[in-house]
């Protein structure tokens, strides 16, 4: 029962407490109990330590009375007084900690809506830049990309509910994070989350579990495993077929070999957002967009106020959108079987503007910039001169040439670059020099070299 729980811990507690001085208190994860006042002066606050103990051991049983049974998985019950510290501390002002705890999702096919994931805070306050967050796994086990930022309730000490999205979904059989960080800067602006080093789980739907490795510590050098783990819950159910909005796969494409136009990062089910790049000769993408539930749900492609767009090529497969130069939006609204849930997918295409100038006689600026080629004599190796010949068209009185553009990745005053104009030989090579051009920077990027006015 809780009574019995809380007489327990209340004498668990005091123990530690009083005892400090001889070294006795279990210090796994920060060096102090959870809820205590770091150095009996974080915010001013100080209490006796008997008065203290009595607290905490109410904190830890009231997070005990809050674990539902229902919860997809909760380990609220295991709380020993272990306390983790996120943010950057007045002991530590250039270490800005993140702490995570991982959990496997169990088996439904459809995946799983995430509604709300609970946490005890002891010492947080508006100001200390509280973030709860959901982060998908590396191969390796440790968070890749943030997926979702839940909201925060009025930020106090106990238990508190964090809401995710209305949209948050998470994919069967996979491994996530809850990522708790701060996004105050500045020492001091750091805040406890309860803890445990238990192994156990309170409540646990079919198939969800939280991992051996499951609890890691972000600072200097990166993500490391714990022993101690945060207190959380989440809430959530099984998405079924009526109320499937996700899709199975999502991807843009360029219908030009020689580019590559993808979405960063790669598709997964329970990521929204998405960016990708387009070459200045890209005028018009494809986006092909998969409903998990294909039979039943609905997609339409939107722009980034919401209005319908129209396929710019009602033949071809797939959605076709014509781009701008600069950012453009194009949003996929999922709208499940049931006409009610639905689930938007986000895709910003940045297409460049054009390296090349419209009124000019040939150009190749704006294809894949792949590798460099180097002119000049590099350290220890020959000297090398480059050249690209063109033929000219059938004009005839000619043409004046005024200047030539080229890209230079690398260069300094004293590479003494030149540019020149040759013509060709019957074999197809440089023969004679015709004019030597000139140019009146030194910087890298595109460079105008101005041809003689003759």
């Amino acid at each position: 029962t809780c009574a019995h729980r809380r007489r327990f811990r209340a004498r668990h507690v005091v123990w530690h407490l009083w005892d400090q001085g001889a070294s006795m208190c279990r210090r796994p994860a920060t060096g102090r109990t959870f809820g205590e006042d770091p150095a009996t002066a974080r915010r001013g606050r100080s209490f006796p330590r008997a008065a203290m103990a009595l607290s905490l051991a109410a904190s830890l049983c009231s997070a005990a009375d809050q674990a539902s049974a229902d919860a997809l998985l909760s380990n609220l019950d295991e709380g020993d007084g272990t306390s983790i510290v996120v943010g950057t501390s007045s002991d530590a002002p250039t270490v800005n900690a993140t702490q995570a705890i991982r959990f496997e999702t169990g088996s439904n096919e459809r995946g799983y809506n995430l509604t709300s994931v609970k946490a005890v805070l002891a010492g947080a306050t508006a100001t200390d830049g509280v973030r709860v967050r959901i982060f998908n796994a590396r191969t390796n086990g440790t968070p890749y990309l943030s997926l979702y930022t839940l909201s925060n309730p009025t930020i106090a000490d106990g238990t508190l509910t964090f809401t995710p999205p209305a949209s948050a979904t998470v994919q069967k059989d996979t491994r996530y994070f809850v990522v708790f960080d701060s996004t105050a800067s500045g020492a001091g602006n750091d805040y406890e989350i309860g803890g445990t080093e238990s192994d156990s789980l309170n409540t646990t739907a079919a198939g969800w579990s939280l991992n051996t490795d499951r609890h890691t510590g972000n600072g200097d050098s990166g993500w490391s495993t714990r022993s101690a783990v945060p207190l959380i819950e989440i809430h959530g159910d099984a998405v079924v077929r009526a109320t499937d909005a996700t899709l199975s796969a999502l991807s843009v494409r360029d219908g030009a070999p020689r580019f590559v136009t993808v979405l960063s990062p790669g598709f997964d089910a329970s990521m929204t957002s998405y960016t990708s790049s387009a070459s200045a000769v890209i005028d018009r993408i494809t986006v092909h967009a998969t409903a998990s539930n294909a039979d039943g749900a609905t997609v339409a492609f939107l722009d980034e106020d919401d209005q319908l767009l129209t396929d710019a090529d009602g033949v071809e497969e797939g959605f076709q959108v014509d781009l701008d130069v600069g950012a453009n939006t194009i949003k996929v609204r999922v709208t499940a079987e049931d006409g009610s849930t639905v689930r938007t997918y986000t895709i910003v295409v940045t297409r460049d503007a054009p390296l090349a100038s419209p009124d000019a006689l040939l150009s190749n600026l704006d294809e894949p910039n792949v590798t460099s080629l180097y002119a000049g004599t590099p350290t220890g190796r020959i000297r090398w001169t480059l050249a690209v010949g063109f033929e000219t068209g059938g004009n005839e009185g000619g043409y004046t040439l005024t200047s030539v553009k080229a890209v230079v990745s690398f260069n300094t005053a004293s590479s003494g670059m030149r540019v020149r104009i040759f013509s060709s030989s019957e074999e197809g090579r440089p023969e004679n020099s015709l004019y030597t051009l000139s140019s009146t920077t030194n910087n890298i990027g595109v460079r105008t070299f101005e041809a003689p006015a003759d």
